[in-house]
């Protein structure tokens, strides 16, 4: 998957068929179990309050996002600027856009529309949004190193 920062790209228009989603992982900064198959969402009372909210798009049977789990996350788990946001998992299939509203936490539902219109149809396992408020602040399609995202959470945090 070729890496890109959606702000760098061209607007234009999405050709992408939806595909089937499963539910996602809300999580604090922490790890959650998988929602469905015995799982269960993460309740949004569960979930602390951010100013920014970094969502993941991808899922365990893609080798990028399962890199980027294992190797990178960990990693980026241990930044100060990490540890001031809302981290929140999103399951969908590989060739999948950004899944339904209801494959979101509950209190974030609202921004699925903002998020897959900053992608304009582009599909990428993994992706990734970085929201304030119902603002896409940086959004990137496939795996970023530690440091870009870092530095949008500062960007975002400013």
């Amino acid at each position: 998957t070729k890496n890109v920062t959606l702000s760098k790209m061209s607007d234009s228009p999405a050709h992408a068929a939806a595909q089937p989603t499963t539910k996602v992982n809300a999580v604090a900064n922490t790890t959650a179990e998988p929602a469905g198959a015995g799982g269960t969402k993460t309740a949004a009372a569960d979930v602390p309050k951010a100013k920014v909210t970094l969502f993941y798009f991808g899922t365990d049977s893609c080798p990028t996002c399962r890199g980027w789990k294992s190797f990178d996350l960990p990693k980026l788990k241990e930044t100060e600027a990490f540890k001031s946001i809302r981290y929140v998992e999103v399951q969908k299939a590989i060739p999948a856009p950004i899944p339904s509203a209801d494959a979101f936490p509950s209190d974030l539902a609202s921004l699925r529309e903002v998020i897959s219109n900053r992608f304009k149809g582009r599909v990428s396992s993994p992706m990734f949004a970085m929201v304030v408020g119902d603002e896409v602040k940086w959004a990137y399609l496939g795996a970023p190193d530690n440091k870009q995202v870092v530095d949008a959470i500062v960007a975002a945090t400013k």
